[in-house]
Formats: structure tokens, sequence, C-alpha cells
């Protein structure tokens, strides 16, 4: 009688296990995206005592009329654009993602609303065009404009837009599990020594780099390079990355506070490209002109080239702002 008892209630538990599964609401769990896919992203202020940025907030906002090439464009909370901007990249947003006016986008959309928020999650404007699919978890409202992938919204939620070419979709959205940011890197402290001139300088650590205009810095050769803070002026100055024919390497700029490119155009001799070369600033931004930039970099040309860096930033502790035509 016991063993019977027995049974019959390890029955009803396993048949309430299966009917509780059954009510499991059904996730699209993938793989995370490596960093190495994204050419920009975006953290939340979670890596430590971060600068609150300027409105609206955290997030990627990219200037009106602005193109990137390539990649994907990521951010843990919002991603935004100015009308007119060019995207041929993909989009994942761990929250939103706010189109304006007349914004091509010509790979694939995802806004995973990780906060649970009610209000629209992908609003886009007038002349919208998106090559991929839209997978959002939540409302979508677009103005006008060209869908050629699939639009996928849970239930419950609404679409408002054109009709998408891949179909419009009642179900779970596929939402990419965005990478984890990098590990904050321990620095060497910086030196004694102010570079202030057209100079060869080696892997080392130094104090301020303060160009005012003209100057040339030659990055000797890959390793680190250690700065107080890079504080430049003028009409325009230039880094150059020389490599000295190493096929291996990355040249390596830690800089204590903030950076301030001013007007750059950067140029690489003896090999090497963008891929070796990494700058991570610890700046709170308190130096910047509104308060919240870590790392920035003027509009405007010198000799006829736009404005320009070349190699990844990371900046844990406050902004990052590119000028118009960088």
């Amino acid at each position: 009688m016991k063993n019977t008892h027995t049974n019959k209630l390890k029955a009803m538990q396993f048949a309430l296990l299966i009917t509780l599964m059954a009510l499991i609401p059904k996730v699209n769990f993938s793989q995370a995206l490596p960093m190495s896919d994204f050419v920009v992203f975006g953290g939340n202020g979670t890596n430590g005592p971060c600068t609150n940025p300027s409105s609206p907030g955290y997030g990627v906002i990219v200037g009106a009329s602005s193109t990137i090439n390539g990649g994907s464009l990521g951010t843990y909370t919002l991603f935004k654009t100015n009308a007119s901007a060019t995207l041929n990249s993909n989009i994942h947003s761990g929250g939103k993602v706010e189109l304006s006016n007349n914004v091509t986008v010509t790979g694939k959309i995802s806004a995973a609303n990780t906060t649970n928020s009610t209000s629209t999650i992908l609003t886009a404007g007038t002349n919208t065009v998106v090559g991929g699919n839209i997978d959002v978890k939540g409302n979508i409202v677009i103005g006008s404009g060209t869908i050629s992938g699939q639009v996928t919204r849970p239930i419950g939620k609404t679409y408002s837009g054109p009709s998408p070419a891949g179909g419009h979709v009642i179900g779970t959205p596929t939402l990419p599990t965005l990478p984890a940011l990098p590990a904050v890197t321990s620095f060497p402290s910086y030196g004694n020594s102010n570079v202030t001139t057209t100079r060869t300088i080696n892997p080392g650590c130094y104090k301020s780099l303060n160009l005012s205009g003209g100057k040339n810095i030659t990055f000797n050769g890959p390793g680190i390079y250690v700065f107080k803070n890079i504080s430049n002026s003028g009409s325009g100055n230039k880094f150059i990355f020389n490599f000295q024919n190493s096929a291996t390497g990355t040249i390596k700029i830690y800089v204590h506070g903030d950076v301030s490119l001013g007007k750059n155009n950067v140029d690489f001799i003896n090999g090497g490209d963008a891929s070796r070369v990494f700058l991570e600033t610890h700046g709170s931004g308190s130096s910047s002109s509104n308060g919240t930039y870590a790392f920035n970099i003027a509009n405007g040309t010198i000799s006829g080239r736009n404005s320009e860096w070349f190699g990844t930033v990371y900046a844990p502790y406050a902004a990052i702002n590119y000028g118009a035509s960088t």
C-alpha cells in the first residue's frame, strides 16, 4: 500500500513538472557573439566608478549623416541614430533601438529589451531601409520604408510598419547573447618625461603627451606605451605607427587619464594595420568639454585628410566621442 501510494505521488509530481515546463515561455538561446564582431560597442556603467554620460545616457549614439562600414554595432542599453545614417552593419541592442528618418541598415536588427519595458522597443522614422531580419522583444513602430527580411515579435506585442518581404512572425524572436566587456587592464605607472614635439618614442613610460599642432609622433615598434594623459591641440598632429616589418606584436597605448586627440592623422610604416593598435584610457572625462568624454577626436581635415584614428579604443570609465566626418 505504501509503495503504491509513493508511486502515485511520484507520477503526480512528474506530471506536474511536465505541465510546468510546458508553461515556460519558449526562448531562443544563442551562443554569445565575440567582441571581435563589433566595430562599436557601448557598456552600461558596470565596470566600476563610471562617469554618467550626457543625455540620453548609456548607449551608442550615431550622429547625422554618418556612415559605418562592416561589422556589428552593439550596446547593452540604447542604440540611437540621428537622421540620414548609413549603417552597413548589424545592430544588436540589449535594450532599445531608435532610428531617425532616412536611415539605412544593410544587416539585421535585434533588441532584447532586458528590462522588460512595455514601451516601444524599436522605433524608426520615414524612409527606413533594413536589409536583414528584425527580431524584437517588444512593440515595433516603423514610419515607412522597406524591410527585406523577416520581422519577429512576441505574442501580445504589436508591429506597425511596412510589410516585410520576409514575412511577419508572431513568436519568439532570435536574440543573440551580447559579449562581456574585456577585463580592465592594470596599468604600469606613467613616467616623468613629457612628449611635446616631433620625435620618435620607444615602448616605455612617459608623462603627458601634449602636441600643439603640426607635430608627428612615431611609435617605434610593437610594445606598451604608457602616458599620464593625451591632450593635443592646434591645426593637426600625426601618429605614425612603425611596426618595423614585424609580422607579430601590437602597439598598446595605456593612458591613465583622458585622451583628446584634436585633429589627428595616422600613418602606418613598415607593416601593421589598425587590428594591431590598441588604446585603453582610464580617464573619467573630467578634462573634456562636457565632463564625460574619456576619448575625444575633433572634426575637420588636415591637408585634405579627414581627422582620423585607426585601432581599437577601450574606455571602461567614461564616454567615447568621434566628431563628424571622422
